[in-house]
């Protein structure tokens, strides 16, 4: 998990439906394949620009076997530690 507890989750399910594989985001589809392997590149396509864009980007899927991806976000660059304090002594 990333380590900024704040940033949101988008979660994606490739489902069965009739149609053939679903791609759904908070149970709303977002479009259908027909193959299995089409819908999750799909889904995992999208949570990774989700990642880029700072949320945490989850994959799940009800295939068999089960598949879970999971995208973080970027890490924040981290400044440079400051260098410790020197003490100079004139003589």
């Amino acid at each position: 998990m990333s380590s900024h507890p704040t940033r949101q989750t988008r979660k994606y399910d490739v489902v069965q439906s009739p149609d053939g594989w679903a791609v759904e985001r908070c149970g709303a589809r977002l479009d259908c394949f027909a193959a299995q392997d089409t819908a999750i590149a799909h889904a995992c396509r999208a949570a990774r620009e989700d990642a880029r864009r700072g949320w945490l980007g989850i994959v799940t899927t009800q295939t068999v076997p089960q598949e879970f991806h999971c995208y973080t976000p970027p890490e924040t660059p981290r400044a440079a530690p400051r260098p410790y304090p020197r003490l100079v002594s004139s003589r």
